[in-house]
């Protein structure tokens, strides 16, 4: 399922740095003690002492900085992942230099989301002339959306840890994870079957994307008279007519209403990442089974956003690329999509609504005027509160 990519970190985009970690500090300080020791004593075993710790400073810091010449890493990535699945992030350090090896050398990389930094962190105790290898961290994304890598810090102290040199490279790449997916539990199933039997109505099956023949039946005041079978009238003597029930396969629009206010508190930004979750194993499962079926998906967060799954050849990777980025808000577009939807409803269609609004910003004219009208005239409509109290009875988060 994941796919990995390298990225070849290039010279050009390094940086050297040099820092002081708390023991060469110490070092130093014991350092200038001896020579301020040896000027006003005039002690020449002080300045010889002094002369020695200087030079195993200088030496410390001309080895670490050597060490960093003519290397190279490559990271290697998944391009996606889902929210709690742990991932192995691949290190190669390869030692471009003929004569001499590296020896202690860590790598530390910095992986940013939206809201997180985290580092990732990795030693080579030893890599031979022209050679390389290979280690490997791992993480795991707790938060869906787009995870951005670099800048990646090489480092060293080697020999005598009295200096850390570094190389700092610019290195951008990019892995997107996935919202967490459910299981739709039989609950839901039921509410569906529910939903559609309240707008179900005998039909003349005109064509193949018609509702599917159920069985012949006696002829009810009310029926059509288009959807009386002849011959078996004929046999019988009595009216007969042909029932047709929907079809299962049904095409599907989700509407996601991804309400949150500017800053939202811990509970709403629960309820934002429920209802994310919820539709996109909806729409994965949709996919996984609907056969000649179309899905549309409509998202309302800070802006509008549409998918179609007649309009991506790889429909899977694409629809949950879409639910990994999607952010909440609040679309102005949203009314306008709505009402346009209500003033030209689709045939043959089931329309699930979902909203992460809470029931004071349902109550609003305008919000519950839509939703009424939604009820009269979308057919197989469906209405659902993501919060994780009223998807409980039919979904289930792995």
């Amino acid at each position: 399922m994941f796919s990995l990519k390298n990225f070849k970190i290039g010279k050009p985009s390094s940086k050297d740095t040099f820092s002081l970690p708390k023991e060469g500090i110490i070092f130093l300080v014991m350092m200038f003690a001896f020579f301020i020791g040896a000027m006003m004593g005039q002690s020449n075993l002080l300045l010889l002492i002094f002369s020695m710790m200087a030079g195993a400073f200088v030496v410390n810091g001309s080895v670490g900085y050597n060490m960093l010449r003519k290397i190279q890493i490559t990271r290697k990535i998944p391009n996606h992942v889902m929210v709690g699945c742990p991932v192995s992030i691949a290190i190669t350090l390869r030692n471009n230099k003929r004569l001499f090896p590296s020896f202690l050398m860590g790598i530390k990389d910095t992986i940013r989301n939206r809201t997180e930094l985290i580092n990732g962190n990795v030693l080579f105790l030893h890599v031979p002339q022209n050679d390389e290898r290979t280690t490997q961290y791992q993480l795991c994304p707790m938060r869906r959306g787009k995870y951005l890598f670099g800048p990646a810090q090489i480092f060293t102290r080697f020999p005598l840890g009295f200096v850390e040199r570094g190389l700092l490279v610019d290195s951008p790449q990019e892995m997107v994870v996935y919202p967490r997916l459910g299981t739709l539990q039989s609950g839901w199933k039921r509410i569906l079957r529910s939903s559609t039997h309240l707008t179900q109505q005998t039909r003349f099956r005109s064509g193949n994307m018609d509702d599917e023949f159920h069985h012949i039946r006696e002829y009810r005041s009310g029926d059509d008279p288009r959807t009386i079978h002849w011959k078996t009238t004929a046999r019988r003597n009595e009216l007969m007519v042909r029932e047709f029930r929907e079809s299962r396969d049904r095409d599907l629009i989700l509407f996601l209403d991804l309400w949150a206010p500017a800053k939202p508190s811990a509970q709403e930004s629960i309820v934002v990442e429920n209802a994310v979750s919820l539709i996109a194993t909806m729409g994965v499962e949709q996919l996984q089974g609907s056969g000649e079926t179309s899905m549309n998906v409509i998202i309302a967060g800070r802006t509008l956003a549409s998918w179609s799954n007649q309009d991506n050849f790889n429909s899977m990777a694409s629809f949950l690329n879409i639910m990994a980025l999607v952010e909440p808000g609040d679309a102005q577009e949203f009314w306008d999509y709505w009402k346009d939807t209500l003033d030209h409803p689709p045939a043959n269609c089931r329309f699930v609504m979902l909203t992460t609004r809470p029931a004071e910003q349902q109550t609003s004219g305008k919000f519950q005027q839509h939703l009424q009208k939604s009820w009269q005239v979308l057919d197989g409509f469906h209405f659902i509160e993501t919060s994780p109290e009223k998807t409980a009875p039919f979904f289930q988060l792995h």
